[in-house]
């Protein structure tokens, strides 16, 4: 039990930072409206990696990783920085 909670609280650290590390990375405008943005995509990618995970063995999660957290962050991005993929 303390195990999954360590590890859950990693994986969320380690979310956080690479979402941030990544935003910074791109040329986008920080309003108002695209932090909202910015959260609610973040937000969307905990769900769907909850979704990958609990909802689905957690094995096969990790592996479905790329699909459920980098191709929602790419596309976020390019969302938020107004540039083609």
């Amino acid at each position: 039990m303390i195990a999954l909670a360590v590890d859950l609280c990693n994986s969320v650290a380690v979310t956080l930072f690479g979402i941030a590390l990544s935003a910074a990375f791109c040329n986008i405008h920080w309003t108002p409206k695209a932090k909202k943005r910015m959260l609610l995509y973040t937000l969307m990618i905990f769900c769907l990696s909850g979704i990958a995970y609990l909802g689905v063995d957690p094995g096969f999660g990790r592996y479905l990783y790329p699909l459920h957290t980098h191709l929602p962050l790419v596309l976020a991005l390019c969302s938020l920085s107004h540039e083609r993929l």
